[in-house]
Protein backbone atom coordinates (compact mmCIF):
# COMPACT_ATOMS: atom_id res chain seq x y z
CA UNK A 1 0.00 0.00 0.00
CA UNK A 2 1.25 3.51 -0.82
CA UNK A 3 1.99 5.05 2.60
CA UNK A 4 1.50 8.64 1.42
CA UNK A 5 -2.15 8.01 0.50
CA UNK A 6 -3.07 5.63 3.32
CA UNK A 7 -4.87 6.41 6.55
CA UNK A 8 -4.02 3.87 9.24
CA UNK A 9 -7.05 2.90 11.30
CA UNK A 10 -7.15 1.29 14.74
CA UNK A 11 -8.81 -2.08 14.00
CA UNK A 12 -10.12 -2.77 17.53
CA UNK A 13 -11.84 0.59 17.97
CA UNK A 14 -12.75 1.80 14.48
CA UNK A 15 -13.16 -1.16 12.08
CA UNK A 16 -16.96 -0.73 12.07
CA UNK A 17 -16.96 3.08 12.10
CA UNK A 18 -19.30 4.40 9.35
CA UNK A 19 -16.68 7.05 8.49
CA UNK A 20 -14.69 4.36 6.68
CA UNK A 21 -17.51 3.99 4.13
CA UNK A 22 -17.11 7.65 3.14
CA UNK A 23 -13.32 7.75 2.68
CA UNK A 24 -12.85 8.09 -1.09
CA UNK A 25 -9.59 9.89 -1.90
CA UNK A 26 -7.38 7.88 0.46
CA UNK A 27 -6.98 4.21 1.13
CA UNK A 28 -7.35 2.72 4.59
CA UNK A 29 -5.33 0.09 6.35
CA UNK A 30 -6.59 -1.52 9.53
CA UNK A 31 -3.81 -1.79 12.11
CA UNK A 32 -3.75 -3.73 15.38
CA UNK A 33 -0.88 -2.03 17.21
CA UNK A 34 -1.56 1.71 17.15
CA UNK A 35 -2.89 3.97 19.88
CA UNK A 36 -4.73 6.64 17.82
CA UNK A 37 -7.97 5.83 16.05
CA UNK A 38 -6.66 7.36 12.80
CA UNK A 39 -3.09 8.13 11.77
CA UNK A 40 -3.30 10.80 9.07
CA UNK A 41 0.38 11.66 8.78
CA UNK A 42 3.85 11.03 10.17
CA UNK A 43 3.17 13.46 13.02
CA UNK A 44 -0.64 13.75 12.94
CA UNK A 45 -3.34 11.56 14.40
CA UNK A 46 -7.00 11.66 15.38
CA UNK A 47 -9.13 10.27 18.15
CA UNK A 48 -12.79 9.79 17.33
CA UNK A 49 -15.66 10.45 19.74
CA UNK A 50 -19.42 10.71 19.37
CA UNK A 51 -21.36 13.11 21.58
CA UNK A 52 -23.78 10.37 22.70
CA UNK A 53 -20.87 8.10 23.60
CA UNK A 54 -19.24 10.90 25.59
CA UNK A 55 -22.49 11.43 27.49
CA UNK A 56 -22.55 7.73 28.43
CA UNK A 57 -18.80 7.44 29.14
CA UNK A 58 -17.50 10.88 30.20
CA UNK A 59 -14.01 9.63 31.16
CA UNK A 60 -13.32 7.80 27.88
CA UNK A 61 -11.94 10.76 25.94
CA UNK A 62 -9.62 11.88 28.74
CA UNK A 63 -8.12 8.39 28.89
CA UNK A 64 -7.72 8.17 25.12
CA UNK A 65 -5.95 11.53 24.96
CA UNK A 66 -3.66 10.48 27.81
CA UNK A 67 -2.70 7.33 25.87
CA UNK A 68 -1.40 9.51 23.03
CA UNK A 69 1.07 11.25 25.32
CA UNK A 70 3.07 13.89 23.42
CA UNK A 71 4.10 11.55 20.60
CA UNK A 72 2.18 13.52 17.96
CA UNK A 73 2.72 17.09 16.77
CA UNK A 74 -0.92 17.38 15.67
CA UNK A 75 -3.48 15.61 17.82
CA UNK A 76 -7.05 15.89 16.56
CA UNK A 77 -10.22 15.12 18.45
CA UNK A 78 -12.79 14.36 15.76
CA UNK A 79 -16.23 14.65 17.30
CA UNK A 80 -19.35 13.44 15.54
CA UNK A 81 -22.34 15.44 16.79
CA UNK A 82 -24.95 12.70 16.73
CA UNK A 83 -27.59 14.28 18.91
CA UNK A 84 -30.58 16.27 17.79
CA UNK A 85 -31.39 19.74 19.12
CA UNK A 86 -33.81 18.36 21.73
CA UNK A 87 -31.05 16.33 23.37
CA UNK A 88 -29.12 19.49 24.34
CA UNK A 89 -25.58 18.41 23.45
CA UNK A 90 -24.27 21.75 24.74
CA UNK A 91 -22.89 20.42 28.05
CA UNK A 92 -21.19 17.45 26.40
CA UNK A 93 -19.70 19.66 23.66
CA UNK A 94 -18.35 22.05 26.28
CA UNK A 95 -16.72 19.13 28.12
CA UNK A 96 -15.20 17.77 24.88
CA UNK A 97 -13.96 21.24 23.92
CA UNK A 98 -12.37 21.74 27.34
CA UNK A 99 -10.63 18.35 27.20
CA UNK A 100 -9.24 19.11 23.74
CA UNK A 101 -8.08 22.57 24.76
CA UNK A 102 -6.46 21.53 28.04
CA UNK A 103 -4.63 18.63 26.38
CA UNK A 104 -3.38 20.64 23.36
CA UNK A 105 -5.59 18.92 20.81
CA UNK A 106 -7.39 20.35 17.80
CA UNK A 107 -11.15 19.81 18.01
CA UNK A 108 -13.13 19.26 14.83
CA UNK A 109 -16.91 18.88 14.93
CA UNK A 110 -18.76 16.98 12.22
CA UNK A 111 -22.51 16.73 11.75
CA UNK A 112 -22.41 13.89 9.22
CA UNK A 113 -20.29 10.83 8.54
CA UNK A 114 -19.31 12.25 5.15
CA UNK A 115 -18.12 15.50 6.75
CA UNK A 116 -16.02 13.58 9.29
CA UNK A 117 -14.49 11.53 6.47
CA UNK A 118 -13.65 14.73 4.52
CA UNK A 119 -11.73 16.04 7.54
CA UNK A 120 -9.64 12.87 7.72
CA UNK A 121 -9.02 12.91 3.96
CA UNK A 122 -8.04 16.58 4.01
CA UNK A 123 -5.41 16.11 6.70
CA UNK A 124 -3.95 13.17 4.80
CA UNK A 125 -4.03 14.84 1.37
CA UNK A 126 -2.44 18.08 2.65
CA UNK A 127 0.06 16.31 4.91
CA UNK A 128 3.17 17.33 2.95
CA UNK A 129 1.89 20.58 1.49
CA UNK A 130 2.67 24.03 2.81
CA UNK A 131 0.18 26.70 3.77
CA UNK A 132 0.53 28.24 0.32
CA UNK A 133 -1.38 25.33 -1.22
CA UNK A 134 -4.63 26.47 0.44
CA UNK A 135 -4.04 30.22 0.44
CA UNK A 136 -5.67 32.44 -2.15
CA UNK A 137 -3.36 33.14 -5.08
CA UNK A 138 -2.73 36.86 -5.58
CA UNK A 139 -1.11 38.24 -8.73
CA UNK A 140 2.11 39.88 -7.54
CA UNK A 141 1.79 42.66 -10.14
CA UNK A 142 -1.75 43.58 -9.06
CA UNK A 143 -1.31 46.21 -6.31
CA UNK A 144 -5.04 46.55 -5.59
CA UNK A 145 -5.46 42.80 -5.17
CA UNK A 146 -2.49 42.65 -2.78
CA UNK A 147 -3.79 45.61 -0.80
CA UNK A 148 -7.26 44.07 -0.60
CA UNK A 149 -5.73 40.78 0.54
CA UNK A 150 -3.84 42.53 3.35
CA UNK A 151 -6.75 44.70 4.49
CA UNK A 152 -9.26 41.84 4.58
CA UNK A 153 -7.05 40.05 7.09
CA UNK A 154 -8.63 42.42 9.61
CA UNK A 155 -11.77 40.63 10.72
CA UNK A 156 -14.13 43.60 10.36
CA UNK A 157 -12.89 44.67 6.89
CA UNK A 158 -14.51 43.04 3.85
CA UNK A 159 -13.54 43.39 0.17
CA UNK A 160 -15.97 46.25 -0.37
CA UNK A 161 -14.47 48.16 2.58
CA UNK A 162 -10.97 47.46 1.28
CA UNK A 163 -11.91 48.92 -2.13
CA UNK A 164 -13.32 52.05 -0.46
CA UNK A 165 -10.19 52.48 1.65
CA UNK A 166 -7.93 52.02 -1.40
CA UNK A 167 -9.81 54.62 -3.45
CA UNK A 168 -9.88 57.18 -0.62
CA UNK A 169 -6.30 56.78 0.58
Amino acid sequence: TNRTATVFVNRQRQAKNPILNFLRSVSIQLVDDQVPDFVVGDTACAIFIQVKYHQLHPDYLRGRIAELRKNWRLRIVLCYVDTDQRAEPKKALLEINKLALVHDCTLLLAWSWAEAARYIESFKVYEHKGAGSIQEKVNEADYLAKLTDVLTCVRSVNKSDAGTLASNF
